[in-house]
């Protein structure tokens, strides 16, 4: 009787730990492979320092239902980047325009690309469409030759209503970005400045 009792207790305790399924893993994305024909030597003698702002602060993926509640923030429950926004576009940028010394603190003089991403989000317009947002403020400092500062906002469309379509939406706005910064640095105003700094080679 004893042993009947304990052999069922044992087969009711194997059906329940059997039956129960282990908690899914969240997605973790970065922005992929940046491609070969971005890059150029935009930021050729300028040290990068890219920061973001607190609600940026996580490697949470943010989106918005604007057809919804504008409002409101909601972030992905089983995806996120493998580091903070900030990390991402720093790589990113760092690479595709000239390998740039991404720097923990500003060193007085030195010739600075100070970055302040301001929005880095995938918003839907319908349940079924939406668009990567990124929004950056930029200050250009040469040492004593003086600064220059510029806002950045780049409107990517997202094809398709889930995390993966916003990561690859954000990818391409992060080249676009890049692409547009290194226009920027290219304008002749720009191009004296960073010339009188000696912070081009």
């Amino acid at each position: 009787m004893i042993r009947a009792w304990a052999l069922s207790l044992s087969c009711l305790l194997a059906a329940c730990v059997g039956g129960m399924s282990p908690r899914a893993q969240s997605t973790r994305f970065d922005l992929g492979p940046p491609p070969a024909t971005l890059e150029n030597k935009a930021l050729a003698g300028i040290r990068l320092d890219v920061r973001a702002a607190s609600w940026l602060d996580s490697t949470a993926m943010s989106y918005r239902l604007l057809y919804a509640d504008p409002a409101e923030r909601r972030s992905y429950r089983d995806s996120r980047w493998v580091a903070q926004p900030a990390e991402l576009v720093a790589m990113r940028l760092g690479r595709l325009l000239g390998g740039a010394f991404v720097a923990d603190e500003a060193q007085p003089g030195a010739c600075l690309l100070h970055a302040q991403l301001d929005e880095f989000i995938h918003d839907y317009d319908t349940p079924g469409s939406g668009r990567a947002i990124i929004e950056a403020r930029l200050l250009l400092s040469a040492g004593r030759s003086g600064r220059v500062s510029r806002a950045f906002h780049i409107d990517q469309p997202a094809h398709g209503a889930n995390a993966a379509a916003g990561v690859h939406a954000l990818g391409l706005a992060t080249d676009r970005l890049a692409r547009d910064i290194a226009a920027w640095l290219a304008e002749p105003e720009l191009v004296a400045l960073l010339g009188s700094a000696g912070c081009r080679g």
